[in-house]
């Protein structure tokens, strides 16, 4: 069942440079569920609007970022409710608690003069009163402790910790109030391949102790591979394809996805790598029809006129790619 939904969502920057409107269509029409309990990673180049729509996922939407359409519904108490008509302050009170949020170079959001645990209480002290803080300190430690993190590291600096700990006190700090849904935007970033490792592990393990969602941005194709359940495979604004990960490594589909996977390095394989042709296109400026067609070997006249309709073409193996269904978005 559905913990988490989005309906036809579309969200465009808006920008004005020297009295001439812009607009970044970062998020083009987005619909997709994400499953109670699984781990759904969203995958894609850089400037796809990977980030963006988590952002919009979150109902973290401020100028010059505006929802133009769609809508997102959080399954809370058996009923879906709509993010979009909730007032703020009830918004507010779900973060942290039912949906929690780990942005793109989290390592940078800690507070560099005081300790970690004085961040924790910064962060989430707007949902304790004054006399849980004492039995919460003890539920902090305990909770370090589940993870596998020293308890130590509470009462450092953010300054003395390695980027790669600071990273795994931010997921710590996301998940404390074990929120039903996690969105970790690019949690690895930046990090070296131990490190990686290191908050990947600590990502599976709180979706195992905690049974919770999570919703895992990156562009790293090998992360998925070792994380995510399902894959969402994001082009220039949209889902263009989805399907278990299995499925999505095996068989892939779409053009884009099947250039994706072919350039993933295999061992023993010293066959040449080819990547994605061309450059990706401007959100300013797309394309007409499917925004891929530019920079695919099988676009056809029809590709270059009209956009594909996301559909079912094998059970739970989602697509928008006139090579398997000729039904067209409208």
């Amino acid at each position: 069942m559905p913990i988490l939904k989005s309906e036809n969502l579309k969200s465009f920057y808006i920008l004005d440079i020297y009295g001439k409107k812009h607009v970044i269509q970062a998020v083009n029409g987005v619909s997709l569920e994400v499953e109670e309990s699984e781990i759904y990673g969203i995958a894609g180049e850089s400037g796809c609007g990977k980030s963006t729509l988590v952002r919009v996922l979150y109902g973290m939407i401020e100028p010059p970022l505006s929802l133009i359409d769609g809508n997102v519904f959080y399954k809370r108490n058996g009923e879906f409710i709509s993010i979009f008509t909730l007032p703020e302050e009830e918004l507010r009170k779900l973060r942290w608690e039912f949906i929690s949020y780990i942005p793109q170079g989290s390592m940078n959001i800690l507070n560099p003069v005081i300790k970690i645990i004085d961040s924790f209480w910064d962060f989430i002290g707007a949902h304790i009163s004054k006399d849980e803080k004492e039995k919460m300190e003890h539920s902090l430690f305990e909770f370090f402790k589940m993870l596998g993190l020293p308890s130590k590291t509470l009462y450092a600096y953010p300054h003395q910790l390695s980027g790669g700990m600071r990273q795994r006190v931010i997921v710590a700090l996301a998940t404390f109030l074990n929120p039903k849904i996690i969105i970790a935007d690019e949690p690895t970033t930046a990090l070296d391949v131990v490190a990686q490792r290191g908050v990947i592990q600590l990502l599976k393990s709180i979706q195992s102790f905690l049974n919770n969602t999570i919703i895992l941005v990156t562009h790293d194709m090998g992360v998925h591979a070792t994380i995510s359940d399902r894959i969402g495979i994001m082009y220039a604004g949209n889902i263009i394809e989805e399907a278990k990960t299995e499925e999505i490594y095996e068989d892939p589909l779409h053009p884009y996805t099947q250039y994706l996977i072919k350039s993933l390095p295999k061992i023993g394989d010293k066959s040449y790598k080819v990547s994605v042709p061309g450059t990706p296109p401007s959100l300013a400026n797309p394309p007409s029809g499917c925004k891929f067609h530019p920079r695919c070997n099988y676009a056809m006249e029809e590709c270059k006129l009209y956009v594909p309709k996301f559909v079912e073409v094998k059970p739970k193996h989602k697509v928008a790619c006139f090579l398997y269904s000729k039904e067209v978005d409208s």
